[in-house]
């Protein structure tokens, strides 16, 4: 409710509401079996339907939002998460790195209940907007439970559109 079109899958990927910290409308659309969706909307409601076809073969070995890549600044929300399809991330840490110095972060929520299973975290100082140069946060995800591997690290790279 309250947007449409292109802004209505901002909402959806940003899931900034209080109720949802486990970001279950990114997770749906980020679902790495997902193959089809239908999308409608209104003046100010929409919808996407994601129980469609979950057929995809080509499964990533883990999902990061954002993405372990470039990603411009406009499009990188307070919530970040990191799924592996049926992983256990009960035991699981997140910690975040910029130019070598910790970020704090609150993992907000575990959650293996709809699509790929999931850790949130929510990083506590503001992610700067990149002025002179990109931004690089190095994101290690470590203690993950029935996965390929029970370590990652990747870097996410902030630019400036």
């Amino acid at each position: 409710m309250g947007s449409a079109a292109t802004d209505a899958v901002v909402a959806f990927m940003n899931d900034e509401e209080e109720y949802n910290e486990a970001v279950g409308h990114r997770r749906w659309l980020l679902y790495s079996k997902q193959s089809a969706f239908s999308h409608g909307s209104t003046y100010n409601t929409a919808v996407i339907h994601v129980l469609v076809r979950a057929e995809n073969t080509k499964v990533p070995e883990f999902i990061a939002y954002p993405p372990a890549t470039f990603v411009p600044y406009p499009v990188v929300y307070h919530r970040w998460s990191f799924s592996i399809p049926g992983a256990d991330f009960a035991n699981a840490t997140v910690s975040m790195t910029h130019k070598g110095t910790d970020v704090p972060l609150q993992v907000v929520s575990r959650t293996d209940k709809i699509a790929d299973n999931t850790i949130v975290w929510e990083p506590q100082q503001a992610i700067a907007e990149p002025t002179e140069g990109d931004l690089t946060y190095t994101v290690t995800v470590s203690g993950i439970g029935a996965a390929k591997k029970q370590l990652y690290i990747y870097d996410v790279i902030i630019i400036k559109p």
